[in-house]
């Protein structure tokens, strides 16, 4: 559910949301934008490879509490929306079955900025999956080294 409208009222900004309607929507706006070197102000994720593409700066918004976003449904939202948390899973018997691949699985982790160049590589450089994961293994072995049992 978004709350732009609302957001952007009880901030006080003097803004006119207009909704993209679609990713690439949003991406084509950008695109015209950085073209004609006028400023645009979107809401949008990372990681994502536009964030290789073009040096875009996070607005900071008031952090997001529960309190904060329990007032949504009474129109008075006004900080922003809650972090997205991944967390990784597996079969209960993983760690007594393959002990070695838990082990793994527990300490792999990468940074935002690896998940966006590696996206980058894919969207942007037009190089497969694979030859994108090669290339990251090749210039990161410090990272991914840490991950297997020693």
């Amino acid at each position: 559910m978004q709350y732009d409208e609302e957001l952007i009222k009880n901030l006080g900004l003097d803004f006119k949301v207009v909704f993209a309607g679609s990713e690439q929507a949003s991406l084509a706006a950008l695109d015209a934008a950085y073209s004609r070197k006028q400023p645009i102000l979107l809401y949008f994720w990372t990681p994502h490879s536009i964030h290789n593409k073009y040096e875009l700066v996070a607005v900071k918004l008031p952090d997001y509490t529960a309190e904060c976003y329990a007032e949504a449904n009474a129109g008075k939202k006004n900080c922003d929306y809650p972090p997205d948390v991944l967390v990784k899973v597996a079969n209960a018997k993983l760690k007594d079955e393959a002990p070695d691949a838990y082990a793994f699985l527990e300490k792999f982790n990468y940074s935002t900025a690896d998940q966006i160049s590696l996206i980058a590589d894919v969207d942007l450089n037009k190089k497969s999956p694979a030859e994108a994961a090669k290339a990251w293994i090749v210039k990161n072995e410090a990272t991914w080294s840490a991950w297997l049992a020693k």
